[in-house]
């Protein structure tokens, strides 16, 4: 999959219904640009005029229109191709363990400070 991404110049998603895309993911790691609709995980993945554009979905006339755009202007899927590899960083398991590790010290670090709940709902 990796050198068919590095070959493309862009990659156009113009999805219904959506989770959280590896495709979306992949691309983005491989530094292509992405034109996608706002459905699933798309739109917290990919920051419309950062990584790529992020469109209504069904709308097909911005769906085109982002395509285009990216199509004409190279420079512009240059800049958006230099920021999907480090948007991509912030996805990657390395990332989610941190937050996940983080998350569980903050929350053991307020139950010190607050002490323990006095109140149990069974």
């Amino acid at each position: 999959v990796v050198p068919f991404l590095r070959s493309i110049d862009l990659l156009a998603m113009p999805s219904h219904k959506e989770g959280f895309s590896n495709a979306l993911l992949e691309a983005l790691a491989c530094g292509v640009p992405v034109v996608v609709t706002d459905v699933g995980g798309n739109a917290e993945a990919v920051r419309d005029g950062v990584e790529g554009f992020v469109v209504p979905a069904g709308d097909q006339h911005s769906f085109q229109e982002a395509v285009l755009r990216m199509i004409k202007t190279p420079e512009l899927r240059v800049t958006m191709a230099r920021q999907a590899r480090t948007r991509a960083n912030h996805f990657s398991l390395e990332a989610m363990v941190k937050k996940t590790e983080k998350l569980y010290s903050d929350l053991t670090c307020r139950k010190l400070v607050n002490g323990p709940d006095l109140v149990y709902n069974n």
